[in-house]
């Protein structure tokens, strides 16, 4: 398990975990938090993604792997488990119009990607992918 650290709302120090395995003969990445450190990683789940594709699977495409994130129990969250869904990618570097500069210039998002996925959506997990996830983490 890798720890991720990002700037957050306010450009907070935020920071949170993830593992890389395999799930239904796909690559998973799984966002763990134990802890809240600064803004939550489902606020900056597209930011996140984009910074972990690039960093550990630039040639793996967004459309290829499964996303999901998971809070401990003992936080006591609304969810513990969610596969995150995003309706939409671009490849090559990211573009940036006005508010997309702003954005990366508030949160100093440094962007070099090949991917940035965009628009997500959150749906609950199967028993049978939970049990399959939890051995990836440990």
């Amino acid at each position: 398990m890798k720890k991720l650290n990002y700037k957050g709302f306010h450009n907070c120090e935020s920071s949170c975990h993830y593992v890389i395995g395999e799930i239904d003969d796909k690559q998973a990445l799984i966002f763990y938090t134990d802890k809240i450190r600064g803004t939550s990683v489902t606020n900056l789940i597209e930011d996140v993604t984009t910074q972990v594709l690039a960093s550990d699977l630039p040639e793996v495409s967004p459309k290829d792997i499964r996303v999901f994130e998971h809070y401990s129990p003992q936080l006591d969250p609304i969810w513990e488990w969610r596969e995150v869904i995003f309706e939409d990618f671009s490849g090559g570097k990211q573009k940036g119009g006005l508010i997309k500069r702003i954005k990366n210039k508030v949160f100093s998002i440094h962007t070099d990607e090949s991917y940035y996925v965009y628009s997500p959506h959150w749906k609950p997990v199967s028993k049978i992918d939970i049990e399959n996830l939890s051995r990836l983490i440990g």
